[in-house]
Order: C-alpha cells, then sequence, then structure tokens
C-alpha cells in the first residue's frame, strides 16, 4: 500500500505510514476509494444556510402565535392559528405546492393574524402586488430613479441614516393620529412606509444598475 503522502510502501492493513505516519487508510493510492457521503450530503452543521432558513421558518410561525396570543387572549383562535401555521410550514415542503409559492406560504399566517386583529386584508393586497411588481421589474425601476439617486448620493451615510429614521417615525406618528379606530390598519401602513423611506434614503444601488448620466458636450466656439 503506497502512501499518498511521502509515496513509502507499506504493508497491507495499515492505518498510518511507517515512514512519514500520514493516515493511508482512505486516501488516494491506498487501494481503497474514499468513503461516498451520505445521500443529501449528510447533516448540515449548525450555523449553515439551511438550518438557519429552518428556524427562520419556524420562526414565521412562533412570533405571530406569541403576538396574537398576548393581545387577543382567545384560546380557540390560538389554537387555530398555531394550527393554520403548522399547516403552511408542512405546505412549504409539498411538492403539489408550485414551487413560485413555496416562499410567501410562511407570510400568511401574520397576515391572519393582522385581520383576527381587526386590520384591513386591502392595504396587504396592496402591499403584495406593489412588492411583487417592484421585484420582477427591478432593473429597470432602479435605473427609473436616477434623479433620486443623484440627490441621495451627495449625502453622507450618516446624514442618510437620520433623515430616514427622521422621516419613518414622522410617517408613524401621521399614521397613528389620523387611525381613527383603524390602529391594525394604520400600523401596517405605517410599516410600510417606513420601511420604503428607510430605503430610499439608505439603499445604494450598484453601479452597474444605474443609468448613465449623459455626456455634455462643451459648446465650440466659432
Amino acid at each position: 500500500m503506497k502512501c499518498a503522502t511521502c509515496g513509502a510502501d507499506n504493508p497491507a492493513g495499515g492505518r498510518f505510514c511507517s515512514a512519514c505516519g500520514a493516515s493511508i487508510t482512505a486516501g488516494p493510492g491506498s487501494g481503497r476509494p474514499p468513503t461516498a457521503p451520505a445521500a443529501g450530503g449528510g447533516p448540515k452543521p449548525p450555523g449553515s444556510k439551511t438550518s438557519i432558513g429552518h428556524m427562520a421558518s419556524i420562526l414565521w410561525i412562533a412570533i405571530p402565535t406569541v403576538i396574537y396570543g398576548y393581545l387577543a387572549r382567545d384560546l380557540v383562535l390560538i389554537v387555530g392559528l398555531t394550527v393554520f401555521g403548522a399547516l403552511l410550514k408542512i405546505a412549504e415542503g409539498r411538492r403539489e405546492i408550485p414551487t413560485v409559492l413555496r416562499p410567501f406560504l410562511r407570510y400568511l399566517q401574520s397576515v391572519a393574524a393582522y385581520v383576527l386583529l381587526g386590520g384591513s386584508i386591502f392595504p396587504v393586497i396592496v402591499a403584495a402586488v406593489l412588492g411583487f411588481f417592484a421585484v420582477k421589474n427591478v432593473k429597470t425601476l432602479v435605473p427609473a430613479l436616477e434623479p433620486w439617486w443623484r440627490i441621495q448620493q451627495g449625502w453622507s451615510r450618516g446624514v442618510r441614516m437620520v433623515l430616514g429614521v427622521a422621516v419613518t417615525f414622522l410617517v408613524g406618528y401621521v399614521c397613528g393620529s389620523s387611525a381613527n379606530g383603524s390602529e391594525w390598519t394604520m400600523t401596517f401602513v405605517s410599516m410600510l412606509s417606513g420601511t420604503v423611506m428607510m430605503f430610499l434614503f439608505t439603499f445604494d444601488p450598484p453601479a452597474g444598475t444605474r443609468r448613465a448620466e449623459p455626456e455634455r458636450v462643451a459648446p465650440r466656439l466659432n
């Protein structure tokens, strides 16, 4: 059995090279192929993307249930909301569900909790449609906002953060003061508007997505 590290010959059945001490059990040239990994790549290490995504999907079920349970204190609806979230989690792995819809299933339980607390479904539908449109047309939308990016890029990062937070609080104050019995609806509108404001103030569009500024041609002197 030849050592893959130093090339020395070793008796069959040995685990370590008698010359250099390197392992020769399953290395190249040992006469045995390396052990094949288990199907599916074996267990994922803690902190891997798969385990983090799984934990996030569980939290999307647990957090709305806990918040709704604290605010509503209705045992029947809490149990129903929990079962609904568990069914959505199961549906994420079902082949019958179109792949394009699976990432959005986890949000349905939060929407259900929002509606049960008295929020209107209309702004949620509008936000979902606008969000879908923005994602699908991001390559067109970013260049279309070029006039704003030129203004925004003229400020420092710190100034943009302060302005974003200030405008977000202002939007929240306006929405809160005009709720008039529609607190949860206005809370959703406030959160959505604040997110958009923070994005516009703090997002740095990649150079490749921005629209080139037309070159200025100096006037010719006769």
